[in-house]
């Protein structure tokens, strides 16, 4: 079995933007046999640590570490789900299907 990808989710429990992040992780959860997630209540002592590990200042954030990237890529806010896609995707290894623009190109007129 491949080794699987680690995704770390912040929350509160008075956020308002947190429900959605946790349905977005859940779901791909269940699409997805690649990554483990975990919650960290930043309101909880064990949540208020590793957050400070993690230097985490707004909730949600996502950290997600793999075998495929030798950095940590991280989220703040709630990503959308093509986006998380390509964060788990990147965290094993797998190239970005995103096409990138040269910083002219934003500047072309049509």
């Amino acid at each position: 079995m491949a080794e699987k990808s680690v995704l770390e989710l912040f929350t509160s429990s008075t956020c308002p933007h947190c429900p959605r992040a946790r349905r977005m992780v859940k779901e791909l959860l269940g699409e997805r046999d690649d990554f483990v997630a975990y919650e960290n209540d930043t309101t909880s002592p064990e949540g208020k640590i590793k957050a400070q590990q993690f230097r985490v200042r707004f909730v949600p954030s996502l950290f997600i570490q793999g075998p495929g990237s030798k950095e940590i890529l991280a989220f703040t806010g709630t990503p959308s789900k093509e986006k998380l896609l390509e964060m788990l995707d990147l965290s094993q290894g797998k190239p970005s299907t995103k096409k990138k623009r040269l910083f002219g190109e934003w500047f072309k007129k049509r």
